[in-house]
């Protein structure tokens, strides 16, 4: 005797066993590292707004710094002002890291093989910020 593809649980006899709403549920599949992953874009997107919000703090602290030129000497004003522009253009330059860095997190295919690596992007384009900041307070010849 042949098995029947429809369900005896089902109100009408017309679902297929495998079909939820019969009381058997498909079997489970194994999940394979191509296995696209729904709720990927979340990293990226509190990497993204953190990473703006230090940034911008940073670079308001970096453009304001400055006034710390107006040192009561001549010389000392001179020294610090004519490294402060060319180490703010660098520290604008050095932008592109954690901007590089979004980017790359964004990028990458939503599918489980990638978990890791986009944590690890999100997770390090925040920190990233402070690299330029660090290079900019290094070329500037403060008083």
């Amino acid at each position: 005797m042949a098995e029947s593809p429809v369900c005896e649980n089902a109100p009408c006899h017309d679902v297929w066993c495998d079909d939820v709403r019969c009381g058997a549920a498909p079997p489970e599949r194994e999940r394979g590292p191509d296995d696209r992953v729904s709720w990927q874009w979340i990293a990226p997107l509190l990497s993204t707004l953190v990473t703006l919000i230090v940034g911008f703090y940073i670079t308001v602290g970096a453009g304001l710094s400055q006034m710390a030129c107006d040192a009561p000497g001549e010389a000392a004003r001179a020294r610090c002002e004519s490294t402060f522009h060319p180490a703010m253009r660098v520290y604008f330059g050095g932008l592109a890291l954690p901007l590089g860095l979004l980017v790359a997190g964004w990028a990458l295919p939503r599918r489980r093989r990638n978990i890791p690596r986009r944590i690890r992007l999100a997770f390090l384009a925040p920190l990233s910020v402070a690299v330029p900041y660090a290079v900019f307070n290094g070329l500037v010849d403060w008083p």
